[in-house]
This record gives C-alpha cells, structure tokens and sequence, in this order.
C-alpha cells in the first residue's frame, strides 16, 4: 500500500516481490546456517572431530529438500489441523467453565479447592466437554460429517465447546442436589 501511493502500480508490486524474495532468502540462509552450527556442535561433542561448517550445510540443507520433495509440509498441515480443534476445545471449555459456570451461573466455587478429598478425580464438567467438543470436531475434520460440514470443524469444536460446560454442570449439580438431599433423609 505504502509503495502504491509514492510510485506506479507495477514498479510497487515489483519491489514487493523483491522485498518477499530478499526476505525469503535471508531467512532461509539464517536457517541454514544456524542449523549447521547445531550440526558441527553436536557432531563435534560426541566424535571430537570437527569436520567444518560447510559440510553441515549441506547436510542441513539436503535434509531441508528432503523433506521438502517428502511433501512434508501437507503431513505437518494436517497433524496442526488436527490439533488446533482440540486446542480449540480445550481452551473455549476452560474459558466458558471459568466465565460462565462459576461466576455467571455460580455452580462451583469461586476459590479453588484443593483439599483431595472434596475433588472428583476427573473434572466431569471439562473432561467429557473437551472429549465431545474435540472428538467431533475431529471427526468432522476428517470428513466424518460429510464434505459441507468439514470445513466447520473449528466451529464445530467452538458451539459444542461453550454449549456443554453449562449443560454438564447444571446437571451435575441438579445430580449432587438429589444425592445430598437423600443423604440428608437417612
């Protein structure tokens, strides 16, 4: 944008492609370099021999290609894929159990408790919040829900994610009510 408004439309765009180029190519000669680094340092504490820098270069930068022509970028896609919708669950139910069950709705205290004792083993609320939220959304991830809702998957993780913390806990709560009021009548 800065470029477009002191010069032509075409000489702006070509500088920031030689902008992104120069970029991309200081990065990756850091990377190559401070990978090869690595390399000698290591290779050098366990042989005690130090075969030059350049040698781990290219190393460095033949494992790069490698892994490049292996297409292990597309992997990599989908394991990140596959783990931000369990982030995203997890980090909306902590959220929604913290915002929503234990100041709006008030069903848990507001200090926490750690006395063993008065805490169950597994936290019901956020383990099978979490579990469903991500579980589906995983499935739908991977198709599993058909190709139009694959690409809700996030959204998926999210609804779920802030609909069961209060669903779960309301009945738990209604649950241990019952529960105390039955031990209450012994």
């Amino acid at each position: 944008g800065v470029y477009d408004q002191m010069m032509p439309g075409w000489l702006a765009m070509s500088l920031s492609v030689v902008l992104v180029v120069l970029s991309q190519i200081k990065i990756n000669v850091t990377n190559a370099y401070s990978g090869s680094l690595a390399w000698t340092n290591s290779y050098a504490r366990v042989t005690k021999h130090y075969p030059g820098r350049l040698v781990f270069v290219f190393v460095n930068v033949g494992i790069a290609l490698a892994l490049m022509e292996f297409n292990v970028f597309d992997v990599l896609n989908t394991i990140l894929g596959f783990y931000a919708n369990m982030g995203i669950a997890w980090i909306v139910v902590v959220a929604v159990d913290i915002a929503v069950n234990k100041y709006l709705l008030k069903l848990s205290p507001k200090v926490p408790e750690f006395r063993r004792g008065m805490l169950y083993a597994v936290n019901p609320v956020g383990f099978v919040s979490v579990i469903a939220a991500g579980g589906l959304s995983i499935i739908a991830f991977f198709g599993g829900l058909g190709a139009t809702l694959q690409p809700y998957s996030p959204v998926i993780a999210v609804v779920l994610a802030a609909v069961l913390p209060p669903v779960l806990a309301i009945i738990l709560a209604s649950g241990n009510s019952r529960r105390s009021v039955k031990i209450l009548s012994r």
